[in-house]
């Protein structure tokens, strides 16, 4: 389940908020195993098919950015997000030819 929303300030800011909402995983995305290993998944200390539904987890982000210079072809953005759920931050400069 996804959705968002965008919105063009004054002075050519864009504004966009997105959230989307998943299951919570019974497994690890990844697991490192001996190479002796006979086959079989580790004990997680809960059953991996279980009557309980999965929790569902919501993951947001809320982003600002800006053309500052077109020049012909190329553009130069500049761009901030947050990320709620994680309360990560990244902020970039991007090159569009």
């Amino acid at each position: 389940m996804k959705g968002g929303a965008s919105y063009r300030a004054f002075g050519g800011i864009e504004l966009s908020a997105n959230v989307a909402g998943r299951r919570g995983y019974a497994l690890p995305a990844f697991m490192v195993e001996p190479l002796a290993k006979n086959g079989a998944l580790p004990d997680f200390g809960f059953a991996a098919i279980g009557s309980m539904p999965a929790s569902i987890q919501w993951d947001t982000e809320f982003r600002v950015q800006k053309t500052v210079k077109t020049r012909g072809p190329v553009d130069v953005t500049l761009f901030g997000s947050a990320f709620g759920s994680t309360r990560a931050l990244r902020f970039g400069v991007v090159l569009g030819f």
